[in-house]
């Protein structure tokens, strides 16, 4: 006769396997995090209540360091245009994608074109995009200026980054066109989830265009615009980057705001590192108290999707007209930079939108040899390096956290932690990364650039595959349990091959995440040498030869146009299994 102690052994032997699996399947991805995402957080939170100059003792301090910030015009300033800029970007650019989406979907063949050309500015690395628009805005030379000689408005002319009055939103139009199409890409995913039955009642209650917009699309998509407006403002607050390639704050401190006011205090002289570290507290504040109110709007409403076919509604004057609009001043200035890098010359700067004849390709030479084809080799081996390490930690992360050897509440802990360092702006971390990577003899290494990196993809990455597991059958999951248990065997033979899908567009987002790095570089490498950084440098070499900015810009971009061309079908599978597991 079986004993109660026997009937016990089995079932304490079977939860220490699903202990002991579960923390090597999600121990890596969380050591990494921990490490250096976490305590960073923690380190930051600490240090701002102390003295410390970089190098010598650290003393307490109380609320000093903070009074002495806020009393400083120089921070007052950054403060007021950053929550402008939060306000901003937390709005305008969710607004317009919404705009875009609805009118794409009744564009007709235009649609789908000005879709595909919106995503275009998402590709591009922060760096890149900043570097296209300094050529556009410059005052004497550039394509805006130029445009405007050419139609009889020369005597505007504006100095777009020098005038005070106009850098600011200079600097917000190139975020605005960085990041409506994520928006867009979003609202579309959820007016293509709406039940078609709604659209059918409305129409048989006799409600127009716009009562079936302001009663049925719009309620729709309430859902959806907190998942935009959360994605969108983890998007644009990387604004470092903007504002060191464009104005570096200037005129006058027109453009400056927290994550440059941190840079400056605590990397220039190391005079004030526990001001700068005040400064990233600060930033880390607002993004998550801007990520709360953001999921508010996601939990508060009911969902519209079902089981309806999808029609594509019919086009419509307005929507035609609207998505031919958007499609241009997206295009424009990617039709600027490609005419400009085949043209030799001033005639890139005089004629803009113009190429000579016949095309020449001496450009894309020139600028692979001063620099920029050794930037392409290192950000592609840094980007692949990325990529494999995120997939081999993410892969057995997210699918032990839907397993049974990870409580329920423990997975809500880890959940929000994850989510926690998700929505912190990347320089934020500037500082304790700094000294953490020195701490740990990793400072000026390639090891420690991809160690870092691994480290800030991975919550996103987690996630996503995560979400998408989420959305697999739960009689499938059964099986599986039951088949092959919830072990390696399970994940490689079964789970991993549906994942494949989502395992490609998380590989996707992080090449482009990793390729598109600036900041990283930039601190912890004495001679970086990455592609975006390449660029920069060769901007202030070659600030008048236009044609050999554009053609870097393109050798530039080319890799990330690549990876989406090969990873475009299953990315885009993978992605809508995830928006509308998110979405509905």
């Amino acid at each position: 006769m079986t004993t109660g102690l026997e009937r016990v052994m089995p079932a304490r032997g079977r939860r220490s396997r699903q202990t002991l699996q579960a923390f090597l399947f999600l121990g890596p991805a969380m050591l990494l995090v921990g490490v250096f995402l976490l305590w960073p957080l923690i380190w930051i939170l600490a240090i701002s209540f102390t003295r410390w100059n970089g190098y010598g003792p650290i003393s307490f301090d109380g609320l000093s360091t903070w009074t002495s910030l806020f009393a400083d015009p120089g921070f007052q300033s950054a403060l007021e245009h950053s929550l402008i800029w939060l306000g901003l970007t937390a709005t305008v650019p969710v607004a317009a994608g919404f705009v875009m989406a609805v009118a794409m979907q009744r564009g007709g063949i235009i649609g789908p074109v000005a879709r595909a050309i919106a995503v275009v500015p998402l590709l591009l690395p922060p760096a890149v995009a900043a570097t296209t628009w300094l050529i556009a805005f410059n005052p004497n030379y550039g394509p805006l200026n130029a445009s405007l000689r050419l139609i009889g408005l020369g005597t505007l002319q504006p100095d777009w980054l020098g005038d005070p009055r106009l850098a600011f939103w200079s600097v917000f139009a190139v975020a605005l066109w960085s990041s409506a199409g994520l928006s867009m890409l979003i609202f579309s995913a959820a007016l293509r989830s709406i039940d078609a039955s709604y659209f059918d009642l409305a129409r048989a209650e006799g409600a127009g265009p716009w009562q079936t917009l302001r009663s049925l699309i719009v309620p729709a998509c309430r859902r959806a615009s907190g998942l935009a407006v959360i994605v969108t403002v983890v998007l644009t607050s990387q604004v470092f980057d903007l504002l060191y390639v464009l104005t570096n704050g200037g005129p006058g401190g027109a453009t400056l705001m927290l994550p440059l006011d941190m840079y400056l205090r605590a990397f220039t002289g190391l005079t004030n590192v526990s001001q700068g570290v005040a400064d990233a507290a600060l930033q880390v504040v607002l993004g998550v108290a801007l990520a709360i109110g953001a999921l508010a709007l996601t939990v508060t409403h009911p969902s519209l999707a079902g089981e309806g076919d999808y029609r594509r509604p019919t086009a419509t004057p307005s929507g035609t007209g609207i998505s031919a609009l958007a499609g241009l001043l997206v295009a424009l200035p990617l039709v600027w930079t490609l005419t400009a890098a085949f043209t030799s010359g001033r005639a890139a700067i005089l004629q803009p939108l113009s190429i000579s004849w016949p095309p020449s390709g001496s450009a894309f030479v020139t600028a692979w040899n001063a620099g920029i084809g050794s930037g392409l080799g290192q950000s592609l081996l840094i980007a692949l390096v990325v990529v494999g390490l995120t997939l081999l930690l993410a892969l057995p992360a997210a699918f032990q956290l839907q397993g049974p050897g990870v409580a329920r509440a423990l997975r809500g802990v880890l959940l929000v932690l994850l989510l926690i360092t998700l929505v912190q702006p990347g320089e934020a971390y500037l500082i304790p990364l700094f000294y953490l990577v020195q701490q740990l003899n990793l400072g000026d290494s390639l090891a420690g650039l991809v160690i870092i990196e691994v480290a800030r993809v991975l919550p996103f990455a987690v996630l996503l595959l995560w979400i998408f597991m989420r959305s697999l059958s739960a009689d499938l999951l059964a099986s599986v349990r039951l088949e092959a248990g919830w072990g390696a065997r399970a994940l490689l033979r079964v789970v991993a091959p549906l994942a494949a899908p989502a395992a490609a567009a998380t590989a996707l987002w992080v090449f482009v995440s990793s390729w598109s790095e600036f900041t990283l570089p930039t601190l912890l490498l004495s001679n970086p040498g990455t592609a975006p950084v390449a660029l920069r440098y060769f901007a202030g070499t070659h600030d008048t030869e236009f044609n050999l900015l554009a053609a870097g810009t393109l050798l530039v971009i080319a890799p990330v146009v690549l990876a989406l061309v090969l990873a475009y079908g299953p990315a885009a599978r993978g992605l809508r299994a995830v928006g509308r597991s998110m979405i509905t």
